[in-house]
């Protein structure tokens, strides 16, 4: 639970260490399929020292776990930073019943996150020309108000030239693009939220942040730099 959260570090990187080897030595970066740290009461401060370690070791992880914890928008945000830094996509990413806090027309870490993937190059999965794997992101059971409004607000400011650069899709499976898409998520039971529609939303701490939204203006231009920089480490 959240205060042996020191102790799974050095299991962690221990457990690596023995099962996959030195990276430096085979020039190839820790890779895991899945990391489960589901009901275990984590705080934003220990996801964050997880998310730090992960981040020195350059473990990249497929898919990551993170239901029924303590997690607020602070904690959102420190996974918003491993995914931009990450030079791999995460495929499923479990986010469910924590405490995320959102709502139309902040500038909230849930738009902040669809940013992020909007504009990082690794997004969506290309599985093959044309053929593209949404990003399973569970938000299920968060504080997120109007949720299909947010849903239908991400959709209207996805286009370009009449064709939308957003998808969101209806099951988790690959499908075929007809033309370059950006963004491409299956956003399981995300209307099931902790709040309805018209009723008092529990604020996190104030930050200072101004209204905004999601706001993908700038996509083209971030993309290349992400490509460029990419291709520079690679």
């Amino acid at each position: 639970e959240d205060r042996h959260v020191n102790d799974f570090i050095k299991c962690l990187q221990c457990w690596l260490w023995l099962t996959l080897g030195d990276p430096h030595r085979d020039g190839r970066p820790w890779r895991l399929k899945r990391l489960d740290l589901s009901k275990n009461q984590l705080s934003d401060e220990s996801l964050r020292s997880v998310i730090d370690s992960m981040k020195r070791l350059d473990v990249r992880v497929e898919r990551v776990f993170l239901s029924g914890n303590r997690l607020s928008s602070s904690g959102l945000a420190s996974i918003t930073e491993y995914l931009w830094n990450c030079q791999d996509a995460v495929w499923e990413l479990d986010l469910s019943d924590n405490e995320v806090h959102a709502e139309l027309g902040q500038d909230d870490n849930v738009s902040a996150l669809l940013r992020c993937l909007y504009n990082h190059s690794r997004y969506p999965v290309m599985l093959a020309p044309q053929k593209a794997l949404p990003l399973s992101l569970r938000l299920a059971g968060n504080f997120i108000r109007s949720p299909q409004r947010l849903i239908d607000d991400i959709r209207a400011k996805g286009c370009k030239d009449g064709k939308p650069l957003i998808r969101i899709c209806d099951s988790p499976e690959s499908y075929m693009q007809a033309h370059e898409e950006f963004l491409a998520v299956y956003l399981p039971d995300f209307l099931r939220q902790k709040i309805v529609d018209g009723g008092p939303v529990p604020q996190p701490a104030a930050n200072g942040q101004a209204e905004g939204g999601l706001r993908l203006r700038s996509r083209s231009r971030r993309r290349r730099r992400r490509k460029e920089a990419d291709a520079a480490q690679a």
